[in-house]
């Protein structure tokens, strides 16, 4: 079963914000207070759940500033994911030319990705990953397409040009 804190927090608290207060939100993300907002906002996620799980530590939440392609980013990084709707990391990309001022991305483990039985006794193992988005419009949620492999040293840097691509290809038209 997913952890209903991490999944409240990437899918719901931390886009909600990024929806409701663009620049507010971008301003702290890029601030010298984004890691302590964090750990806030995952304390809230844990309250916003109401779970009878005992709080995830806020072990590994880090903003951090990256180029997106040719657009400013801010990779979210957080706790280990196991299932979905968890996540790897969270990618906020400013877009002045989109309906939105920015695009929220997920790097979510993939539905068949599951966990080892003996996950506590060995070595976390790559895993299969799906890149999302969440939407402004009563918060969508829409697959994108495969990640890169999680868990290793290079998924950041593969997710963040994943996303670039997604973001370079031309606009659906309807």
């Amino acid at each position: 079963m997913a952890n209903r804190q991490a999944t409240e927090f990437c899918q719901y608290l931390l886009p909600e914000e990024a929806f409701l207060a663009p620049e507010a939100t971008w301003n702290l993300l890029r601030g010298p207070k984004a890691t302590e907002w964090l750990a806030e906002q995952w304390a809230k996620a844990h309250q916003y759940a109401n779970t009878p799980e005992p709080p995830v530590p806020a072990t590994g939440l880090l903003a951090e500033q990256c180029p997106v392609g040719p657009r400013e980013g801010i990779l979210i990084s957080l706790p280990p994911a196991d299932l979905p709707p968890e996540a790897w990391f969270a990618l906020l990309v400013r877009t002045p030319d989109g309906e939105a001022p920015f695009r929220y991305f997920l790097l979510e483990p993939a539905p068949d990705a599951g966990v080892a039985d003996n996950a506590a006794q060995a070595p976390p193992a790559p895993t299969s990953t799906l890149i999302c988005e969440r939407q402004p419009d009563a918060g969508a949620h829409h697959v994108r397409g495969p990640g890169p492999l999680a868990s290793t040293p290079v998924t950041a840097a593969a997710f963040i040009i994943g996303v670039a691509r997604l973001l370079a290809e031309p606009a659906e038209s309807a």
